[in-house]
Parts: C-alpha cells; sequence; structure tokens
C-alpha cells in the first residue's frame, strides 16, 4: 500500500515513487528535477563523472570538435583525421586543450563555477581530490536527462 503525503499525485518513475503536489503545473519538470537529485547521489553516477579516462566516462564528451573526436579509442593516440590539421604535437595539444575547455565551457553554460571547478579538475587530475558538491552533480545529471542521455520514464499510479 502506497501512503502519499495530502494532496499529493503518485509517480512511478523508473522504478520509483516520486510524490508530486497536486498544485504543480509543471510536472515532467517537478519529476525531472526530483530524479536529477536522486540520480546525483548514485555512486556509481558519481564515480561515472569524476572517472578521468577519456574513453566511455564523463570526460570524453568534452573531446570532440564537431563530430571529430580528438583520440583514436584502439591506438590510445591522436585520431589521424584530428591529428592531420596540425604540423606539430605541441600544436595539436595546445588546439585540443583550447577545444576542451571551450566544451566544458559550453556544457556548463551559465554556471562558470562548475566550468571552472571541472577545468581544474582535469587538469590537476586528482580522483582522490574530487571539489564538487551536489548542486554540480544534479546539474550534470539534469542536463543528461534534458539531453536524453539518461532516460525517465514515468507513469501516474495515483
Amino acid at each position: 500500500m502506497i501512503v502519499a503525503p495530502p494532496e499529493h499525485h503518485v509517480f512511478i518513475v523508473n522504478g520509483e515513487y516520486v510524490f508530486v503536489p497536486y498544485s504543480e503545473t509543471d510536472v515532467e519538470g517537478f519529476i525531472e528535477n526530483e530524479m536529477a537529485v536522486r540520480i546525483a547521489q548514485n555512486e556509481k553516477f558519481r564515480e561515472f563523472v569524476n572517472a578521468l579516462t577519456a574513453w566511455g566516462d564523463f570526460l570524453e564528451r568534452f573531446f570532440y570538435m564537431n563530430d571529430i573526436y580528438f583520440w583514436d579509442k584502439e591506438t590510445h593516440e591522436w585520431n589521424p583525421d584530428f591529428r592531420k590539421h596540425f604540423d606539430t604535437e605541441t600544436e595539436a595539444l595546445l588546439f585540443a586543450d583550447r577545444i576542451f575547455k571551450m566544451n566544458v565551457e559550453n556544457y556548463f553554460v551559465g554556471y562558470p563555477e562548475y566550468s571552472k571547478a571541472y577545468i581544474e579538475y582535469v587538469l590537476r587530475c586528482d580522483e582522490d581530490d574530487v571539489p564538487f558538491d551536489d548542486g554540480f552533480y544534479q546539474f550534470v545529471a539534469k542536463k543528461m536527462i534534458e539531453d536524453g542521455e539518461i532516460r525517465i520514464e514515468w507513469e501516474k499510479v495515483m
């Protein structure tokens, strides 16, 4: 038996109960925010965001220019389609660094403190000293929900 707070609808969202006040006019937004808070607390999600690997984790998304990924995932060397545009290794590194920072700033647009913290974290390369607060993880989870990377399915049950 489900016991909901007074004046709340009950939804099942990805197998979890979410209570939405009757007065809420943006039910979908409310559910997305609630799920972002829950996802942000998940240890595996935080490990994914904190991982300093450029293959398969959160960090990977910042090493693209258009549709070209900077690295070859098999050899862990420069992607030849990216590297061919530069005469020297230094030019490629400087350009990759600039694009990485630009991509991070675009991802966290409106939250310069998050982009600054993430860039510093990546450049420091120390997974034992993670500077992010709950708001940071909630922002990432919400953005991943909005971008369709994390799917949430819901249905009203009461």
